[in-house]
């Protein structure tokens, strides 16, 4: 059976990891990190916009990608930048900053 990548399975966390790493980009003309992203525009919630997602999922095999995107969807993930800023399990979505 095809897996989900989801903060549930046990690779959520080397998964996040390798993925930050994967698109992050430094400017050295801006002295600063970014993330490398295609999710702008037309490609908002394509395939195409989650390049980095599944190319490590690709890479691991046994990932069902369409359930997988479907979950980071549900999870304030659109595109791959997303991802990386609305899908860290560390993060609580109901803290009080009040």
């Amino acid at each position: 059976m095809r897996q989900v990548m989801s903060f549930e399975h046990p690779r959520w966390e080397e998964f996040y990891d390798i993925f930050e790493n994967a698109i992050m980009e430094y400017d050295p003309k801006e002295d600063d990190w970014y993330h490398k992203c295609a999710g702008g525009g037309d490609l908002h919630c394509t395939f195409e916009a989650y390049n980095g997602t599944i190319n490590i999922l690709k890479d691991w095999g046994n990932f069902d990608l369409l359930k997988t995107i479907h979950w980071l969807q549900d999870h304030g993930g659109y595109c791959d930048c997303e991802v990386l800023m609305n899908c860290d399990k560390n993060e609580t979505a109901d803290e009080d900053f009040t």
